[in-house]
């Protein structure tokens, strides 16, 4: 986003917000594949608290994509712009990700 000169300085917060949100993901998947999804419980067995950690953690990350224009609708956008520099962008963006 610096790069393209679309950083605000209010961004910063949200930016901070996402990557700990993504750190949260990856942390939970990491106990889920450990862990499985579901644990013992003293009336039986219930789903692994890391699944809705990680569900919480996802949807403030998809809110994040939307303050910071990075979601579906601004993809649609740029793609009807020709603007392959930001698209390019977002993608390594994602791929850093995974």
């Amino acid at each position: 986003m610096h790069k393209l000169e679309k950083l605000n300085n209010t961004d910063q917060p949200i930016i901070e917000r996402l990557a700990f949100n993504l750190a949260t993901v990856e942390a939970c998947e990491k106990i889920l594949i450990e862990e499985g999804f579901v644990v013992g419980a003293l009336h039986g067995k219930k789903e692994h608290p890391a699944v809705s950690i990680s569900m919480k953690a996802q949807s403030k990350i998809l809110e994040s994509f939307k303050v910071l224009g990075l979601d579906t609708s601004m993809r649609l956008k740029i793609d009807k712009n020709g603007d392959e520099q930001q698209s390019d962008f977002l993608t390594s963006l994602i791929e850093r990700r995974f």
